[in-house]
């Protein structure tokens, strides 16, 4: 089965270390595969398995203090 892939908006991250945050919280969801925050373009790219929804990703990132959205 291929991976899915999509890439985030974040809102609220204000340095480097908020987009290092992201990442690795992202990188902990049960079958994220690859994890790209790109602290410039404020966004994230991932590659996860279909058991995950693009809702999960998006609570997560609230769950660390920030938002997202669909790119």
């Amino acid at each position: 089965e291929l991976p899915k892939e999509i890439t985030l908006d974040l809102f609220g991250m204000t340095c480097a270390n908020c987009a290092l945050r992201i990442e690795r919280g992202l990188a902990k969801v049960p079958g994220v595969k690859e994890v790209r925050v790109n602290f410039a373009r404020e966004t994230a790219f991932l590659r996860y398995q279909s058991q995950i929804t693009p809702e999960m990703l998006f609570e997560k990132v609230e769950d660390l203090g920030y938002s997202a959205s669909e790119h």
